[in-house]
């Protein structure tokens, strides 16, 4: 089995109401998709959602 296709795909889920930190507000939940297909015909999916306020990640970041 081979890895044929890697997708990143970027994604926002809005909040109700913004989350509120001493460092600003955020509205939006940022996470990418991957998506891993094989020349068997498998795909593979998981979240990588990015950490700004522990990691300082960025969506920019997770998908490079």
């Amino acid at each position: 089995m081979k890895i044929t296709k890697v997708e990143a795909i970027p994604f926002a889920i809005p909040y109700r109401k913004p989350l509120a930190f001493a460092s600003g507000e955020v509205r939006v939940a940022s996470h990418v998709l991957i998506r891993v297909h094989t020349d068997d015909g498998l795909v593979g999916t998981a979240e990588a959602p990015p950490r700004p306020f522990t990691y300082g990640e960025r969506v920019c970041c997770t998908i490079w």
